[in-house]
């Protein structure tokens, strides 16, 4: 189990040990991301008909959340999709599975986060590991700092959501000849919009996840390098988005 963007973590065992540092995007969450809140959320998502790592439980010491987790110690599907160990065919079935869930959860009260970080192949099962924050529509809906407002803005729309997806898939079979990565993203693209899920057209004021897949679209139908694609590409971050002064905070 790797560590997210927004933790650090150690491995005891058949346990693992989540420090959560706090952060904007944390401390709006704060007020419901607590063992409670944390136990509710989990058992929600295992409802839906989610493989979880269980969090057994939850505590605080000077503001700082641990999370006392059960260890999955399959390989994230960041490192499927990045390895060489697995063929294409494989991997499109795991990022094919890793789409059913964001069609399942499309516009529903629960919201997850799609980091492919967060989820586990072991034993033949995807798990999903991360807890942190505790994410339901109606308290994002109430949340309002501008600087947080491209994160929220995604979280609410699946569309948006799904873009982020395919960003996170391109980022790792970036290296793939271009017909290839090219025949992913339409079958990919084919399967959102059978359940409608439609990508827009974006302009200057689309969200920085729907400016992404336009610019990798423009790589796959046309002739740009893969090496021009890999330095835009570095520019579409959500992180440095949030954190970066100079971001546009009104996207």
């Amino acid at each position: 189990m790797k560590k997210g963007l927004f933790s650090s973590n150690i491995s005891i065992y058949k346990l693992i040990i989540k420090k959560y540092i706090s952060n904007e995007i944390t401390l709006v969450f704060k007020n419901i991301t607590t063992p409670k809140y944390i136990k509710k959320y989990q058992n929600d998502i295992e409802k839906l008909g989610f493989n979880i790592a269980k969090v057994y439980f939850s505590f605080e010491i000077n503001n700082t959340l641990f999370l006392v987790q059960k260890l999955i110690k399959g390989d994230t599907v960041e490192e499927i999709l990045k390895s060489n160990k697995y063929d294409i065919s494989f991997k499109k079935e795991i990022i094919k599975k890793i789409l059913n869930k964001i069609i399942l959860l499309k516009e529903n009260e629960i919201i997850i986060d799609w980091n492919l970080k967060n989820f586990i192949l072991y034993k033949d099962k995807i798990f999903y590991v991360d807890f942190t924050p505790v994410l339901y529509r109606k308290n994002i809906m109430l949340i309002n700092s501008q600087r947080l407002k491209p994160y929220t803005n995604m979280l609410l729309n699946t569309e948006i959501q799904f873009c982020s997806f395919l960003g996170y898939v391109c980022n790792y079979l970036i290296d793939l000849p271009k017909k290839t990565l090219k025949d992913v993203f339409e079958e990919l693209i084919l399967i959102a919009k059978d359940n409608d899920i439609i990508i827009k057209k974006t302009n200057k004021n689309s969200h920085l996840m729907e400016r992404k897949i336009s610019l990798i679209f423009e790589y796959l139908n046309t002739s740009m390098p893969r090496k021009e694609l890999k330095r835009e590409l570095s520019k579409y971050s959500m992180k440095h988005l949030i954190y970066d002064s100079r971001g546009d905070n009104n996207v």
